[in-house]
Parts: C-alpha cells; sequence; structure tokens
C-alpha cells in the first residue's frame, strides 16, 4: 500500500494537466462552479475570457483572479495572437 504514495510526484515530470480538477490550489468549490458551466477541461478554462468566468454563477470576483493566478503558474500557455497585448483593450 506504500507505493501508491509516489504517484503524485509523478504529476511534476511534466505530465499535463488536462482536467480542472488537477490544477494545484484550486478550490472544490471553484471546480464544482465550472463543472455545473459544463467546464472540466483546463483548455476550455483557459479559452474563457475573465468575465466569462465572472458571469458563471458562484464565482466572485476573488474566484477569477485566482483561477487567472493557478493558470498562469501551472500552466505553459502558447500565444495564439500576438496582437493581444498587454495594454490593448477591446
Amino acid at each position: 500500500a506504500e507505493a501508491e504514495v509516489e504517484e503524485t510526484e509523478a504529476e511534476d515530470e511534466g505530465e499535463e494537466i488536462t482536467n480542472i480538477a488537477e490544477l494545484p490550489n484550486i478550490s472544490n468549490r471553484i471546480v464544482d462552479a465550472l463543472e455545473q458551466h459544463g467546464i472540466t477541461d483546463v483548455v476550455e478554462l483557459i479559452g474563457l475570457e475573465e468575465d466569462e468566468l465572472r458571469r458563471i454563477e458562484g464565482l466572485d470576483e476573488d474566484d477569477v483572479e485566482q483561477i487567472r493566478e493557478i493558470i498562469a503558474d501551472s500552466v505553459e500557455i502558447i500565444e495564439q495572437d500576438e496582437e493581444n497585448e498587454e495594454g490593448v483593450s477591446s
């Protein structure tokens, strides 16, 4: 039974996180709110705009901020469109 404890460390070896529930420091409440909205995949989550996140029932401003920080810390985002630079507001 002791060998099972080792499994969590393997995830740090660059194994890609695909399910939002696997994100570090994400609360169950946020995961539940996202899943209620049909979002279970990290890629889907990254694709959402901040205002879309704010419209999800059960998420408040702090949750949106926390989600953004978790994504920034744990997901390497390949920028698809370069014209979306800092300071350019649509």
